[in-house]
């Protein structure tokens, strides 16, 4: 289980087009204490693709790693390997302990658990939990929480994210999302300076599915656009091609969790300590700036989520420009593909 502060990096994924991602400093650390031989035979996977910016609570990757046990759920013996001769019994290592030693103060390593040799985080997950932070300025939360209904159920989300050019499926765009519900301070009084949050569930997301969704509920917010607008994008007999606005900012969007069936979670109360310490010092100085916002007698203090120039008249969403449908471009795809053949 891995807790990171995303907005210091370039997404967790590793890339060839930049150096500073999450799975680099993962496997620098892995194998600098020589838990793993090489990435490439230790039967990896990773439960969620954060984008650039995105944070993790609990992120949880599957991997092999370099055991003391000898026999034990997950244990096996590698080919061309022995095992010692053991006269006492030795404890595990403290993987958490070892990795958060070399890892980045705003990477660290919360819990192990053994699982089955079969086992995948990716496809091993029955729910995805993310959550969205915004400030409650001068928003119209209850319009914002009638349009979150809507998103419940299975739909076509073609007109809440970037379709993935490489899944050459219409039904790449389904989803099912479990829960979307939005939560307010149980405060007396409301202040436009409250931290609320969007949680949104589901068993997988699609390409900036939340920020886009994000996107669409600040406009309903703003009373900009009626709570049913969320009904008429995922209906794609009448709305087929997404219309264009910008992407809802990165930094706020947070992995809160992954779930899993009967887990065991090892935790180790130092680690645990130490890392939330680490964190504590990153999210304190945050917020030191953050009370600069009490100095300005503004309402619209949720505007800087959505990047770009803002317009004084709104456009509707219904009424503007759209791209190309999800079957246009994967017809345009297609011959593509042909004209390099």
């Amino acid at each position: 289980m891995v807790a990171y502060a995303g907005w210091s990096y370039d997404g967790f994924v590793v890339q060839d087009t930049v150096e500073n991602t999450i799975e680099k400093h993962l496997f620098e650390a892995l194998l600098k204490t020589m838990l793993i031989e090489s990435r490439e035979t230790s039967n990896y996977h990773r439960c969620g693709r954060t984008d650039k910016g995105v944070s993790a609570f609990r992120q949880v990757i599957s991997i092999d790693l370099r055991s003391n046990q000898t026999s034990g759920l997950g244990i096996y013996i590698p080919d061309g390997h022995t095992v010692a001769d053991q006269e006492f019994p030795i404890e595990e290592y403290n993987y958490a302990n070892l990795l958060n030693r070399v890892l980045p103060q705003t990477i660290q390593i919360l819990a192990w658990a053994p699982v089955p040799n079969e086992f995948s985080s990716r496809f091993d997950c029955k729910r995805r939990v993310y959550r969205y932070y915004f400030p409650s300025s001068n928003l119209n939360i209850e319009a914002m929480r009638q349009a979150c209904n809507y998103l419940v159920g299975q739909h076509d989300f073609r007109n809440f994210c970037k379709v993935d050019m490489y899944n050459n499926k219409v039904s790449h765009c389904v989803r099912d999302l479990y829960a979307a519900t939005i939560t307010t301070p149980q405060n007396e009084s409301r202040s436009r300076y409250d931290l609320c949050y969007l949680t949104i569930e589901a068993s997988s997301f699609i390409w900036h599915q939340i920020r886009c969704i994000m996107t669409v509920l600040l406009l309903v917010g703003e009373n900009k656009e009626k709570p049913d607008i969320i009904r008429d994008l995922l209906n794609i007999k009448t709305q087929s091609s997404k219309p264009h606005y910008p992407l809802a900012m990165d930094a706020p969007l947070v992995l809160h969790d992954c779930q899993f069936d009967d887990l065991d979670w090892k935790y180790d109360s130092y680690s645990v300590k130490r890392a939330m310490e680490k964190f504590c010092f990153k999210f304190l100085t945050i917020r030191k700036y953050s009370t600069a916002f009490h100095l300005f007698t503004v309402d619209e203090h949720h505007e800087a989520l959505i990047p770009g120039n803002k317009s004084k008249n709104h456009i509707p969403l219904l009424k503007r420009h759209t791209g190309d449908s999800v079957e246009q471009k994967l017809k345009k795809s297609a011959k593509k593909a042909k004209l390099k053949l």
